[in-house]
């Protein structure tokens, strides 16, 4: 009789100290998403947003083109970002010749209509707002507040209150997530993405997980590349006996490829050559018709060899890699570490044909390793 009054009691006071934390957790997850509301990091990307939504409902080009530059310029004011805006229009002699022409501007959209779910959510968040700049903000601080409490749940479910709440924390206060979370990119909502099928995939929801990665390719179309990778290591651990990886989740993972397909070629997109071209060699006013285009031997090796040294001086690469060697050391080749492991070879892969160090570019890689990490954190092998 008095132990079981003495484990009420115990869990009594478990719950209380839940409700207690429970305010300080959810301001901790809101942090990420209100300061990227403050202080919005404009990317140049948002014009090409903005542009490619004005384009969707104002049939002349030159009414469209003029009509992304004002809103982006009325949002920065009522931000009192008019030094970041004077930058996004001005701070280069490539970026005044697309604020004077609209031709130019047109052609180089081509590069962003790969993303037709972010395009689709910021065509009607800003026509119910009243302005496409806010529209691609709002998107980043809902998609990271979304994953962070995601990530909250989860970690709270695997570890319990006390370890949740820590993991949790530090999730969302990361670089990588805090980053995101003020990016007028779609960087947030692929995070967002990634985030929900990596639990999908550790509590054991494969075919869930496996959609929702399929999915994520309407946010970002290169996804496709690493969703491939992700069914190539899930096909050899089927194989090898180690994870019974139902076939149908690595099917919907190899349709990725083809959905992004569709989705480059509706769009109108470049060939990779000419993304890179634009951005490790030289910029392109008119990619439409670039001419021919050769990357030098050492202009390649000189651009990888600067994105890497960049990206391990500002913790870009090494956030993906901490917690992916902690899983290493502790779940070896158990399931969810050859999930952790397929999105580290992605990476690389991305480092290798495109080293961009931008960490917004990361996060998803991030996500998903952090996810798994809290998934081993206690044993060694869970599945």
């Amino acid at each position: 009789m008095q132990a079981g009054f003495t484990d009420g009691a115990a869990i009594g006071a478990g719950r209380r100290a839940a409700a207690a934390l429970l305010p300080a957790v959810l301001l901790i997850a809101c942090v990420g998403p209100v300061s990227g509301w403050l202080w919005p990091e404009f990317n140049w990307d948002m014009l090409a947003y903005i542009g490619i939504a004005q384009a969707w409902i104002l049939q002349d080009p030159q009414t469209a083109h003029a009509a992304a530059y004002l809103d982006a310029a009325r949002f920065a004011h009522a931000h009192g970002l008019e030094a970041a805006y004077n930058l996004l229009s001005h701070g280069s002699v490539y970026r005044q010749t697309l604020a004077n022409d609209p031709e130019a501007f047109s052609e180089v959209l081509r590069f962003y209509r790969l993303r037709p779910l972010y395009e689709a959510l910021v065509i009607a968040i800003g026509r119910a707002g009243g302005s496409f700049a806010a529209a691609t903000i709002i998107i980043s601080c809902v998609s990271v507040l979304a994953a962070n409490l995601a990530v909250l749940w989860f970690a709270i479910a695997r570890t319990g209150w006390r370890a949740g709440v820590v993991l949790s924390a530090a999730f969302a206060l990361s670089p990588p997530i805090m980053t995101v979370a003020g990016y007028s990119t779609a960087d947030a909502l692929g995070t967002a993405f990634v985030t929900f099928a990596a639990i999908a995939w550790m509590r054991g929801w494969p075919l869930l997980g496996a959609t929702i990665l399929l999915v994520s390719v309407g946010a970002r179309s290169d996804f496709a590349v690493t969703n491939l990778i992700v069914a190539a290591v899930l096909l050899a651990a089927r194989l090898a006996g180690v994870w019974r990886v139902p076939a149908a989740s690595l099917v919907l993972l190899a349709l990725s490829y083809p959905l992004a397909h569709i989705i480059e070629s509706v769009g109108g997109a470049y060939p990779f050559m000419v993304l890179y071209y634009n951005t490790f060699v030289a910029f392109l006013l008119h990619p439409a018709h670039p001419g021919a285009l050769a990357i030098p031997p050492r202009r390649f090796i000189s651009a990888l060899y600067w994105g890497i040294v960049k990206g391990l001086a500002n913790g870009a690469y090494a956030w993906p890699l901490i917690p992916a060697l902690f899983i290493g050391a502790r779940a070896w080749f158990a399931p969810p570490a050859l999930f952790a492991l397929a999105f580290i070879i992605a990476l690389g892969l991305r480092i290798v044909v495109f080293p961009e160090p931008d960490i917004r570019l990361v996060a998803p890689i991030f996500a998903v390793v952090y996810v798994v990490f809290i998934q081993v954190r206690k044993e060694a092998v869970l599945f």
